[in-house]
């Protein structure tokens, strides 16, 4: 008689101790893609709040409702906090309501995501209609807990602000990658453009690796400005083929600065508000899809103060 075994693997360690255990995320991804190679099914990653650090019941309003985004997934996630179910989630939004399950003081989050078959039939059955977005499987992130009123997004006031992100004015971009065809390229979305209309003709930036993320696009303005939002346009429907998960990120002092986070996104224009800040440059980090295969931006927009703003530090 054929037994069926499922061998999963918690990455993180169990309850007891454990020598060795990573910790870093770099380190926890390392290992979890060692234990994907060698077959097993799933793998069980624990989120443990660092005691005096972070206490997770007192960090956000006690009155409002508590939610834990997982972010990007792919496969089926299932959650427990303290020992007790938080449910279980096949497709986005990988929400879980943590409502009452927190505790002050030390909390466990135990995160397992048992994987798809599609890097099982793309590794033991070569096939066409494997794409490489399907071979991809696990906790993508990034990882958040909210309460659910902070999920209501500010509307940007951009009184006294123009878009100084053209290159026109000598704005220029870079990007993490782009799509081999060369009909997106990454300078597309500081051209003026505002609709898709010009698709696929140089009107649009989409990525070069399929079903891989986070992907990045960064402007560069040709000196300092006093920047108050920044409008991202992507392609419609946005529903389907948009960005969904997304930061905005500043470089201040050397250093890059997370100065809005946008999450799942379902609108062709999104104008993010944030606090003034003088930069020259403004990167789009991209986490997720609302097709989990690419990212697709036509224009990238940085509103900043016309007279004054655009001067030397």
């Amino acid at each position: 008689m054929n037994t069926e075994v499922i061998v999963t693997c918690a990455v993180t360690g169990g309850s007891e101790p454990v020598a060795h255990r990573p910790k870093t995320p770099k380190e926890i991804a390392a290992s979890a893609l060692d234990a994907a190679r060698a077959g097993l099914a799933a793998i069980e990653l624990e989120l443990e709040e660092l005691p005096g650090l972070f206490d997770m019941a007192h960090a956000l309003d006690a009155d409002a409702p508590l939610v834990l985004d997982l972010g990007r997934v792919r496969g089926t996630a299932q959650v427990t906090v303290n020992g007790r179910s938080a449910g279980v989630r096949i497709w986005r939004p990988y929400r879980f309501d943590v409502t009452g399950l927190l505790r002050a003081g030390d909390n466990r989050i135990e995160v397992t995501v048992y994987n798809t078959l599609g890097p099982y039939f793309g590794a033991g059955y070569p096939t066409p209609y494997v794409y490489g977005g399907q071979e991809a499987s696990g906790l993508f992130g990034p990882v958040r807990l909210t309460s659910s009123e902070s999920a209501a997004r500010q509307r940007a006031d951009l009184s006294g602000l123009a878009n100084v992100a053209l290159n026109g004015l000598g704005a220029t971009v870079t990007a993490s990658s782009e799509h081999p065809s060369g009909r997106y390229l990454s300078d597309s979305v500081v051209a003026g453009h505002t609709s898709g209309e010009r698709w696929a003709q140089g009107g649009g930036w989409n990525d070069g690796t399929e079903g891989e993320f986070p992907d990045w696009l960064e402007v560069q303005l040709p000196e300092p400005a006093l920047v108050g939002a920044v409008r991202v346009i992507t392609l419609e429907p946005a529903a389907r083929y948009g960005i969904r998960d997304f930061d905005v990120l500043c470089r201040r002092g050397g250093e890059w600065v997370t100065c809005a986070e946008v999450r799942e996104n379902e609108d062709e224009v999104m104008t993010v508000p944030i606090a003034p800040v003088r930069t020259s440059r403004v990167r789009i980090v991209v986490h997720s899809s609302n097709d989990d295969m690419y990212s697709r931006i036509i224009a990238v927009q940085v509103f900043a103060r016309p007279s004054g703003g655009m001067q030397k530090e």
